[in-house]
């Protein structure tokens, strides 16, 4: 089977890409990739063919270059709108290319599901995030209409995946065909290349100080801010950071006076996982208050138990529950001084960091990637 795979982000960072691919190839399919490059300046919407390298086989993608900002909410509709158009357009003109498509989110969601109507192909429809919660912007008057397009998506799709149990409470009004639970868990591919290239610190070493580490969207709701706040007045802590978004201006501020503060912009997805396994602690501390993170389940939080590593979360996003049932870290309110408090308190007890490591490594056996991949495939098996 020919399988496109479309998501409206750039395939060289992307997690959920690199394991619908992974799962595939271990089925002798043949899955390609439609993407989009926010970074070019270039908005004419023409695809470029940027094959790159999974498992010593090529994986052919096809590039969007169509830029638009971050974070700007309604602003960015127009260009949604043409995105979805030129998405459209390359899917009918190049039917012959895939046998079915495995689209992420509604943006991608809703050309793959007017393709498939017409030309009769199977569609995975793949709920990173609940469009309607997620983006911030989108005036009330509309959000109705949104969240019945996205059940429309949902009902109409050969199969959907959502990355946590809890997430039908979120999709609910909606009736798929079929329902899967595949968890955000890393490729175990990558693991062994991330530990032999780099040296990891030491627990029973010194831990006057501490490297904490994040990757990922550089946003006000993803507590960078407090964190950039708080790693300024205390020396002794070095924060590792990586990604794009609005942030970014006060972070290469921050870089370039602080030496505690290490900023390595885009990287890629490999390389993000080679920088955690230089850190002590990973966080990912998503403000409450965004809807959609009442049902997060950030990658960070699996790639931290495949690195037994612990992570501290934010209490009331969904994914605090499974970080204290398992004890791989510290659910915080979404507060500097109660991140303060905790960096401190790990600080004073060594054996306790060494606990959540063990703890991390235990509870990465039950949500590996190794199992999730199972249920992709039987996924596509029972298309």
């Amino acid at each position: 089977m020919r399988v496109c795979i479309i998501r409206n982000a750039e395939a060289e960072s992307n997690a959920g890409i690199f394991r619908i691919i992974d799962a595939l190839i271990d089925l002798e399919m043949k899955p390609f990739t439609l993407t989009r490059s926010r970074f070019s300046n270039s908005k004419s919407g023409q695809f470029s063919y940027k094959p790159f390298k999974y498992k010593e086989q090529t994986i052919p993608n096809y590039e969007m270059e169509f830029k638009t900002g971050f974070g700007r909410g309604v602003r960015n509709l127009f260009q949604l709108v043409f995105y979805q158009l030129f998405t459209l357009l390359w899917l009918l003109k190049n039917k012959n290319k895939f046998d079915a498509i495995h689209a992420f989110d509604l943006d991608s969601g809703l050309p793959a599901l007017i393709c498939s109507m017409f030309m009769k192909k199977k569609i995975i429809y793949h709920i990173a995030d609940f469009y309607v919660d997620s983006r911030q912007g989108i005036p009330s008057a509309f959000k109705k209409y949104v969240r019945k397009l996205e059940h429309l998506v949902i009902s109409k799709a050969d199969a959907t995946v959502i990355c946590t149990e809890e997430r039908k409470e979120q999709i609910k009004g909606s009736h798929p065909k079929k329902l899967y639970v595949i968890h955000n868990s890393p490729v175990e591919k990558f693991k062994l290349k991330t530990i032999s290239e780099n040296t990891k610190k030491n627990i029973e070493d010194d831990l006057s100080t501490l490297t904490i580490g994040y990757v990922g969207g550089l946003t006000e709701t993803r507590f960078i801010k407090e964190v950039i706040s708080f790693t300024k007045n205390n020396p002794h802590i070095t924060l590792k950071i990586a990604g794009f978004g609005n942030e970014e201006k006060i972070i290469k501020e921050a870089a370039a006076d602080y030496n505690n503060i290490l900023f390595y912009g885009r990287i890629s997805y490999e390389n993000a996982l080679k920088l955690y396994s230089q850190c002590d602690v990973m966080f990912a501390i998503y403000n409450p208050m965004v809807p959609n993170h009442t049902y997060s389940a950030p990658n960070k939080v699996y790639e931290a138990m495949m690195l037994g590593l612990p992570i501290i979360v934010a209490k009331g996003t969904g994914i605090d529950s499974l970080v204290e049932k398992e004890k791989i870290g510290f659910s915080i309110n979404y507060s500097e001084d109660e991140f303060s408090n905790t960096l401190k308190y790990l600080i004073d007890d060594k054996n306790l960091l060494n606990q959540f490591k063990a703890n991390s490594k235990e509870a990465f056996k039950e949500y590996s990637w190794t199992n999730m991949k199972k249920r992709v495939q039987d996924m596509y098996m029972n298309l």
